[in-house]
Formats: C-alpha cells, structure tokens, sequence
C-alpha cells in the first residue's frame, strides 16, 4: 500500500504543476505566466498515510504528456487557434520542478492561416519556505523566440506562430489549504524583425489566485487571472525612430475552471477552460496575444 499511494501523490503532485496553477490555462497577453510551473507540497495536502513518507520518495518524479486546445482571438480578424503542445515535467527533489513547453500552433482569421513551432518556454520553480501560513516559492520562465514571427507576410502576430522575442516571466507564489495565489511580472527583450512593424511589447504585471477542491481521483479548481500592460507598445516608424501603440496597454480579467482526474498510478487526464470578463483595449491584440475564450484538454504520464 505505502508504494501505490506514493506513486499516487507523485502523480497527484506533479499534475498539480501541470494544471491547477499552469498548464491548461488560456494564454490570455500573458506571454506564458499562467503556465509556469509550481512545486505543490504534497505532504501538507495529502492523506495522513501519505504524510509519514519521506520527503525523498517526492524526489526524481518525471511527467510526460500532450495538451491540445482551442481559442478565440480578435472577433474583427476572425481570428481562431488551435495547436498541441509536448510537455515535459522534471522534480529532481520535493522543493524544485523544472518544466519544457514544446508548442506547434495553427492561426486562422480573414487574412488567411499559418502553422508551425510556435515559441518554447522553459521554466523553474523552487519552493523557498514552509510554514503554517502556506508554502512560499518563486518562479523563473524564458519563452524562446522559436516561433516564425513572419510566417504569413502582411498579417499582424496575431497570425505568426512566434512572436519574435524572448520573454521574461518572474513570479511568486503561495499556497495553504487549497487556496493558491501569484503575482509576476513579464518582460519582452528586444522587439521583433517583421518588416514595418518591429513591435516591442510593453512590459506587464500579473495576478492569479484560485481555489482547488479534492474530490478524490477528481480535483476541481476555479480562478481569476488579470494581466495588466505598464505602458504602451512601440513600433518603427519606418524613419529609424519609434512611434508608440495607441490603447494597446491595458488590463485583462479571466475566469478560469478546470479538472484534473486520475485514471491510474501513471496516467492523469485534466480539462480546462477560460473566458475573458474584461478585455484589454482595442488595439491591444496588436500583440497577437489576447485571447476570449479558450479550452483545453491535456494527457500525463509519470515515473
């Protein structure tokens, strides 16, 4: 018995990284700050039989999977997404996961459809105190520019399945009880190279929180998110200076609901979905980044 309920919190725990405060989540001008990567403290959730393991037995976890989804972008282009993303999970020890996000995408509105690699992120999280009034971590992510920002000449990154530069994502986090929060903050380095555009994003602050409810093999979670941009992003004026965006700053607010279901020792599956309650302004989908609505379906596996 000690062995099944280890294998099973080792999944339970991991599946947690992957989905009750990442993972799933829609990718709403966030740049990746929703699916970064948490370490979850099972012993402090876990049935009592599970809290007398060793803190090693969390140790040298690995979780691989696919998650596929789709979401509604700028309703004025039309705009839709689709794609798979290969994900990959490692703890090395209880207090530390690493996580790699291999995503290809598809985008298609009035200006046609493109496909391909989109930008990788990679990220890590390491718990850094735990006390009674929850357990405390920080979070470092680099989303890659892998992506083709110019796949289809003429349409804006909206279309594109990269964006064209390499993101920062800093976070902290805290969890007691079921409860989860996350503050962060998002900077895009450089700009990208599309022709008469080489938009440089403003940087962003980030806020998550939300509530996971343990109906045991089911887990169930519900959130907000809200991203707001500083300042407005830039673009070339095509004389060698820059010209700023217009209500391309802003703030967005998500509803976010998902499920997680263990279907074994190794196999976990888990559905989420999102939904915008405020949008950032009107120009701010320049970024190719906002998204309305989204739902996701995602498959684990652990050793």
């Amino acid at each position: 018995m000690p062995t099944i309920f280890n294998r099973q919190q080792r999944c339970l725990s991991l599946l947690f990284v992957a989905t009750c405060t990442s993972g799933l989540w829609a990718e709403c001008s966030d740049s990746g700050f929703c699916r970064l990567p948490t370490t979850k403290n099972a012993a402090r959730s876990a049935p009592n039989v599970v809290e007398k393991l060793p803190a090693s037995t969390q140790e040298n976890t690995i979780g691989i999977g696919l998650r596929a989804g789709m979401a509604i972008g700028d309703a004025k282009e039309g705009l839709t997404y689709s794609g798979v993303s290969a994900l990959a999970h490692w703890q090395p020890r209880d207090s530390t996961t690493l996580a790699v996000e291999i995503p290809w995408v598809r985008s298609s509105g009035n200006l046609g459809s493109t496909s391909g690699v989109g930008d990788v992120l990679v990220a890590a999280d390491q718990r850094i105190a735990q006390t009674s009034s929850g357990s405390w971590s920080t979070s470092i992510g680099l989303r890659l520019p892998t992506g083709n920002d110019q796949a289809l000449s003429g349409a804006g990154l909206g279309y594109q399945p990269g964006l064209g530069s390499t993101d920062v994502i800093l976070a902290a986090g805290w969890m007691l009880h079921g409860f989860d929060a996350r503050v962060g903050y998002i900077s895009a380095l450089g700009r990208n190279d599309t022709p008469g555009i080489e938009l440089e994003r403003g940087d962003d602050v980030a806020a998550a929180a939300g509530y996971t409810m343990h109906f045991n093999p089911i887990n169930i979670r519900g959130g907000l998110q809200a991203i707001h941009r500083l300042k407005n992003s830039t673009a070339t004026d095509g004389a060698g200076g820059r010209i700023e965006i217009n209500d391309s700053a802003g703030t967005q607010v998500n509803f976010q609901m998902g499920a997680t279901w263990q279907t074994g020792e190794r196999w976990n599956l888990g559905l989420n979905a999102a939904i915008a309650l405020m949008k950032r302004q009107e120009n701010a989908d320049v970024d190719g980044l906002t998204r309305s609505r989204s739902i996701a379906l995602q498959a684990l596996f652990f050793w």
